[in-house]
């Protein structure tokens, strides 16, 4: 038997922490995307927005940029947490995930009740 403070590391423990660490890159990338898209129709789409008469596409824009940079955030420290092999951390980067992936429920069967059809 091994001492307590002793690491095992397997080929599964090794392989499913590059995994993770894979993911989390990606998740990060994505969040770069959004938020770049987001930045993108600030910056140049912006001579549209006066022509509208809501503030929905200015809004929609702003929200682009804040839910890449929270993306990005809980990327990066999911790949920082699985690089360090920190418990804790990853604890709360998969709390964040799990946030962010059910915000989208709410807000989807809400949706006719926040948007009104015009005809």
């Amino acid at each position: 038997m091994g001492e307590f403070g002793e690491k095992s590391t397997t080929c599964g423990t090794v392989c499913l922490k590059y995994l993770l660490f894979t993911f989390n890159c990606c998740f990060w990338l994505a969040g770069l995307a959004v938020m770049a898209v987001g930045i993108w129709t600030l910056a140049l789409k912006s001579d549209y927005i006066s022509l509208l008469a809501s503030g929905t596409y200015l809004a929609t824009a702003y929200i682009l940029v804040v839910a890449g940079i929270v993306v990005m955030v809980t990327g990066a420290l999911g790949c920082c947490a699985t690089f360090k092999e920190r418990r804790n951390l990853l604890r709360l980067v998969s709390r964040a995930c799990r946030t962010e992936g059910g915000g989208g429920a709410p807000c989807q069967a809400a949706r006719g009740w926040f948007w009104v059809r015009r005809a």
